[in-house]
């Protein structure tokens, strides 16, 4: 199957979700997460944007390991990289500076248009 060509020119390897990881940082505004620029890039993703995703397992600063297995919406706020966490699944899920996710991204809704992983 050939690559799939992007508007920006970057090109998807394959299809289905995307799998990413990230160590949780803070702000004064919250709680986000940092996009590689591969990924961003790949999945075309600017400021405004928000992407649907599966948060799968969390460690925590400390060590400790737990599954989380849940779906939730990330915004990509601020900063072109920072996809920040809402307030209700960081107290949910007890989220906290320094923790690291492990979550797949399903899909990037541009105002208001849908776009598949």
């Amino acid at each position: 199957m050939r690559p799939l060509p992007s508007v920006l020119g970057f090109y998807k390897e394959s299809q289905g979700p995307v799998e990413m990881t990230s160590r949780v940082y803070a702000d004064q505004a919250g709680l986000y997460l940092h996009i590689p620029s591969h990924i961003r890039n790949r999945l075309e993703v600017v400021v405004g944007n928000r992407i649907e995703g599966r948060l799968e397992r969390l460690e925590s600063d400390g060590g400790e390991s737990r599954s989380i297995q849940a779906d939730t919406v990330f915004e990509v706020k601020g900063y072109w990289h920072e996809m920040r966490l809402t307030d209700d699944v960081v107290k949910r899920f007890e989220i906290r500076e320094g923790d690291v996710l492990y979550l797949f991204l399903d899909r990037v809704i541009r105002y208001h248009e849908v776009v598949d992983a």
